[in-house]
């Protein structure tokens, strides 16, 4: 008999080994049609598998202690972890390297703009380990390109005021810091002709 949560003592109808996937093996498995889920030991399954399991709050990884590799995963449920097919753990691996580069392209981008826009070199220099997956040719910034954009000059004009203020040229400068008369800005008038300011 097997004593389930409310006390009762449920009848074991037999043992075995379970397939789960090719190269996992559940031994001396215990079979109870009365229970409405399949249970697993944790303590069991790690013992048998050599693995380890890391649990967090919506989902647990078992790992071969031996090799590293995600054996198994199991989704968190209603309090329970369910163990998840082995289509279903390639699509959530694919998944989180997604968002592990997604992650990685994001934090480029935020040292990039909060470093002042330094070359994608100094940064790749600066924080190497952000680009595993990434090159630096691969990104792109608008802003950068704009910047780095060189107006061609004003051309030079032969035209030349014949008499005191025929063209008065004039620039406005600043704020700069206040005077003791309270004035923050300036303008500076030059003559054309004579070059007086």
């Amino acid at each position: 008999l097997i004593t389930v949560a409310n006390g009762q003592g449920v009848p074991i109808c037999g043992s075995g080994n379970i397939i789960l996937e090719s190269s996992i093996v559940l031994k001396d498995d215990l079979h109870v049609p009365q229970l409405a889920n399949s249970l697993i030991s944790v303590q069991k399954l790690t013992k048998d598998l050599n693995c380890s399991v890391t649990f967090f709050s919506t989902y647990c990884v078992f790992q071969d202690l031996a090799m590293g590799k995600t054996i198994l995963t199991a989704k968190e449920q209603s309090g329970l972890y369910l163990l998840e097919s082995d289509d279903q753990r390639k699509t959530k691996i694919m998944s989180q390297q997604a968002t592990s580069e997604t992650w990685a392209n994001s934090q480029i981008w935020l040292h990039h703009k909060r470093l002042g826009h330094p070359s994608f070199n100094l940064i790749k220099s600066l924080f190497p380990h952000l680009f595993t997956k990434e090159s630096v040719e691969s990104f792109n910034c608008d802003i950068c390109q704009l910047s780095k954009h060189h107006r061609a000059s004003y051309p030079i004009s032969n035209k030349k005021s014949t008499s005191p203020f025929d063209l008065i040229h004039f620039d406005v400068w600043g704020p700069i810091v206040e005077s003791i008369f309270g004035a923050k800005w300036f303008v500076t008038f030059i003559d054309d002709c004579t070059r007086v300011t």
